[in-house]
């Protein structure tokens, strides 16, 4: 997940650099603070919007938030049609757009729906 963040980061773009993170799973103990770290990573990176998609992910959310303020404009969403419809109304030609999570977050799911919504 760092180095996607980081990856981002360092992606020349005309638009905004959006990220969509699903939860991280499998983290066992781990868990809690991986996405509370996650969380105080992106909110120093130069991501523009931060878009949460799961009760893991919204850790990494709120840590951000905490820690960005205003900086960063995050959203979290129970669902992957919701996330989808989300970016569809939001992301506009230009924009950087990633998305990650655990295999087991499904985010293709997002993808598949944003980008049928798109064409």
């Amino acid at each position: 997940m760092t180095e996607a963040l980081k990856t981002l980061d360092n992606y020349k773009t005309q638009g905004r650099r959006i990220f969509v993170i699903g939860d991280m799973l499998e983290l066992g103990g781990r868990s809690i603070p991986a996405h509370e770290s996650l969380g105080e990573e992106i909110a120093q990176s130069k991501i523009d919007i931060l878009v949460a998609v799961g009760n893991l992910a919204s850790l990494s959310a709120k840590s951000a938030q905490t820690m960005a303020g205003e900086k960063i404009r995050i959203v979290e969403f129970a669902n992957h049609q919701e996330a989808a419809e989300f970016l569809t109304q939001e992301a506009m030609s230009g924009d950087c757009v990633m998305l990650k999570g655990s295999r087991g977050s499904a985010m293709e799911t997002i993808l598949q729906i944003f980008t049928s919504n798109k064409n």
